[in-house]
């Protein structure tokens, strides 16, 4: 016989999924709703006592902080910084009249930047950047330049 259960909090609502989805009584749920700060969990049978705290025990604990998440999107908001930085770059190579030749020494000279910044890994960037030597099409304004939007996007000091 199916079950109702009814709750009253404000939840993350991706993160109660989750939580929910790694519970043992996930068989068992058939619909979940959630408005605003209502939650109604409905069940194919009603939970035994076990079901029933394992239930009341995600919900009680549940916070919406989500950690995960929050990393998630820093990591995406970076992989963009770092893909817009590139195609910046790229844009200024051409305006320059960079040949096919210069574009791919370019290109094999910050080849380890690139990666990190299309990772989102900007600390990783900064550091690849250091070991970059400046050259005619590369200068050390280019890598200034670069260092410092890295820095500025991370709130952290010029170097």
């Amino acid at each position: 016989m199916m079950a109702t259960y009814s709750y009253t909090k404000t939840v993350n609502v991706n993160k109660l999924y989750r939580e929910l989805g790694d519970s043992s009584i996930k068989p068992l749920i058939t619909n979940l709703v959630i408005i605003i700060d209502q939650i109604t969990i409905e069940t194919s049978v009603a939970l035994d006592v076990a079901g029933q705290t394992e239930l009341d025990g995600i919900i009680t604990n549940h916070t919406t902080d989500d950690n995960y998440y929050i990393i998630q999107l820093k990591i995406e908001k970076a992989i963009e910084f770092g893909k817009e930085l590139i195609s910046q770059y790229a844009a200024q190579n051409i305006l320059a009249g960079f040949t096919v030749s210069d574009v791919l020494q370019v290109m094999a000279a910050l080849d380890n930047v690139k990666n990190a910044l299309s990772a989102g890994s900007l600390y990783v960037a900064l550091d690849q950047l250091a070991l970059v030597t400046p050259t005619a099409l590369i200068t050390q304004a280019d890598i200034d330049k670069f260092r410092h939007r890295i820095q500025d996007y991370l709130g952290v000091a010029r170097t």
